[in-house]
């Protein structure tokens, strides 16, 4: 996908309302993603899911949808 690495904000606006497989991430203390290499992305995350078993180190799963205000989600 890109060889460039990217901070989150990066990410954020390049790939809206996405799923993304990012590797060679950069964590915070909360494990929250600062920066990394987009290597997929999709609307959907099954295609992410399937990409999944090409990479393997520091990598996260990364979904830049918007969730409805009264909706949460469980990892």
């Amino acid at each position: 996908m890109t060889n460039e690495r990217l901070t989150i904000e990066e990410i954020e606006a390049r790939f809206p309302d996405a799923w993304l497989l990012i590797v060679e991430c950069e964590f915070d203390e909360n494990i929250e993603v600062l920066a990394g290499r987009v290597v997929a992305h999709s609307k959907s995350s099954a295609e992410i899911e399937d990409a999944l078993k090409h990479y393997n180190g520091h990598l996260a799963i990364y979904s830049t949808r918007k969730m409805p205000e009264d909706m949460g989600y469980l990892l």
